[in-house]
């Protein structure tokens, strides 16, 4: 007969497991790059934002000292001191006013405090923050004066419903005196010049002899005058002007200026072209913490 040539050795129990795929492999495998390549890639993007977030950013990227922070501005207006004197942003001002005091402890000139507010680019906040300085300012009683002269874009007078027909710009090309330029506003102690016609040669008009006579003269009738002026980084006239200022102050936005901006005014601060200058961080916004969102911006024109 026939004989088999296999024999069994072991008899198979039937096993109802996937031999493949290895189901188990590939759920750990996909947890671990679902969660490692969001992961990296939120890391990467935190990495290349250059974006100032954070007072450690400021304290990392610059030497100037941080004046005060500001919050949100949720008005249509920039008026917001004088539309609810109780919010969070009249007492960060309040409290930037108290920092002028320290600043500014160390000046022996006579006549009234010139604060100058700058910035590096349009957008930062920068006529924002000068109009509520000069509104708290004046609510401590004593005069005031708010000078717009950023010549290249006449903006304060809008926010106080007045004109600018004549201005700064009227009184340095020698048609009108000084008396003819001040407006009066409808709140107490506070006055405004705005920035006039817009001139061919803005820096020439800053720099002449006239605008340091003008300061000079108001310095006598006003303790406090603020200063309006271009972003740093796109024309030179802050520079210029920061030679009649008491105090300067920087405007940084938070979340919106960028790191490599800081540069410029890092070196002028290092080499001591710049003195008494301090940051103000606008627009700081933390989820449950201080501070408020803010969704205040503008456009330059710049370029002739």
């Amino acid at each position: 007969s026939y004989v088999a040539s296999a024999k069994i050795i072991d008899i198979a129990f039937p096993n109802f497991d996937s031999i493949y795929p290895d189901v188990t492999t590939n759920y750990v495998i996909a947890l671990f790059v679902g969660l490692s390549l969001p992961l990296f890639l939120v890391l990467l993007i935190d990495f290349l934002d250059n974006r100032i977030k954070t007072k450690q950013d400021l304290d990392r990227f610059t030497p100037i000292p941080l004046a005060g922070i500001v919050g949100h501005n949720d008005k249509s207006s920039n008026l917001a001191i004088f539309s609810n004197q109780k919010s969070s942003i009249s007492e960060s001002f309040r409290a930037l006013r108290a920092s002028a005091d320290f600043f500014t402890s160390g000046d022996k000139s006579k006549g009234g405090k010139v604060y100058l507010v700058t910035s590096s680019i349009s957008g930062e906040g920068k006529t924002f923050c000068s109009i509520n300085l000069a509104s708290v300012l004046s609510l401590s009683g004593k005069p005031t004066v708010l000078i717009g002269v950023d010549l290249r874009k006449p903006k304060i007078y809008m926010d106080f419903d007045l004109t600018n027909q004549v201005g700064l710009t009227n009184y340095l090309i020698g048609e009108v005196k000084e008396e003819e330029i001040i407006q009066n506003t409808a709140y107490p102690n506070l006055d405004i010049i705005s920035a006039g016609p817009v001139p061919p040669n803005p820096s020439e008009l800053i720099l002449s002899d006239r605008f340091g006579e003008l300061i000079d003269r108001l310095k006598e009738k006003y303790a406090f005058i603020v200063l309006d002026t271009p972003p740093i980084g796109v024309v030179a006239d802050g520079f210029e002007l920061m030679r009649h200022s008491t105090w300067n102050l920087y405007v940084v936005r938070h979340n919106y200026t960028r790191k490599p901006l800081l540069s410029y005014i890092n070196d002028s601060y290092r080499n001591g072209a710049v003195k008494n200058v301090s940051i103000i961080m606008n627009d700081f916004n933390v989820e449950g913490g201080y501070g408020y969102g803010y969704g205040y911006g503008y456009g330059y024109g710049y370029g002739y």
